[in-house]
């Protein structure tokens, strides 16, 4: 899962993204992929949500574009993903 959440970085850096967010420009370093990808795996997980479809595309994009935006709690991370789940 790690390397598609790097796909997913790098497809939306290297191409316009029909999304409603501004392009991913900060890189994303090591130990916070890591994190990225344990809230991800949990997520999925707890919502039954398939890794490979349009919703955890999504997911993940808004989970990197929180971390560049400031919040790099795992934790923290995790409620917000979990909040967009249940608003889904």
């Amino acid at each position: 899962m790690r390397q598609y959440i790097m796909f997913l970085i790098d497809a939306f850096v290297d191409s316009e993204c029909n999304m409603p967010f501004s392009r991913i420009m900060t890189p994303v370093q090591p130990a916070e992929l890591d994190i990225l990808q344990r809230v991800f795996d949990k997520i999925c997980a707890e919502h039954h949500l398939p890794r490979l479809g349009p919703d955890a595309e999504a997911l993940a994009l808004i989970l990197v574009r929180q971390l560049q935006n400031g919040i790099k709690d795992e934790r923290e991370l995790a409620a917000l993903g979990r909040g967009l789940m249940h608003h889904a």
